[in-house]
């Protein structure tokens, strides 16, 4: 069932600063304050906005992605695997970081969900990796872009992520 919803007061454009501190320093992410107007879209795994403006791409079977229609940023979620331990998830994203000289892994939580967290460049992208455990399952959500750490619409993408 997909939903329109507009969460907040003004758009806020990819590339501009956002006042919220989303990643505080004791590790976990904190609600993030700006608001970004778009379509809250429901799949089976996961609910996810879909900013105004931007496209939305749902692969099935637990894989989803919204993007900017320039192709700059994107965000996706995928729910994938059984009987996965934390150690699992954690090691696939250890791989991620020793291919690409990614940053050192950090724990976060958000929601409730311990993740696995480390920033790398990709075939030339900026990216940020977050791989957590659910019921079994390795939940991954990719952050795409040259500033997506403080890009207001890619935070908002992010803090609007409910795992179900």
């Amino acid at each position: 069932m997909i939903g329109i919803m507009l969460i907040g007061l003004g758009f806020s454009s990819c590339g501009q600063n956002s006042a919220s501190d989303k990643n505080a320093a004791d590790g976990s992410v904190t609600e993030q304050t700006t608001q970004v107007p778009g379509t809250l879209t429901e799949t089976p795994e996961f609910t996810i906005l879909v900013p105004e403006g931007w496209e939305a791409s749902d692969f099935g079977g637990g894989a989803f992605q919204t993007y900017n229609k320039s192709g700059s940023y994107m965000v996706e979620v995928r729910k994938a695997g059984v009987n996965m331990t934390e150690k699992d998830v954690e090691s696939t994203l250890q791989a991620l970081v020793t291919q690409y000289k990614g940053t050192p892994i950090k724990t976060v939580d958000m929601k409730g969900m311990k993740y696995f967290t480390s920033t790398y460049e990709a075939n030339g992208r900026h990216q940020t990796m977050y791989n957590g455990l659910k019921g079994g399952a390795k939940i991954s959500i990719s952050l795409v872009g040259p500033d997506h750490e403080t890009d207001p619409t890619i935070q908002g993408v992010l803090s609007s992520i409910v795992v179900k």
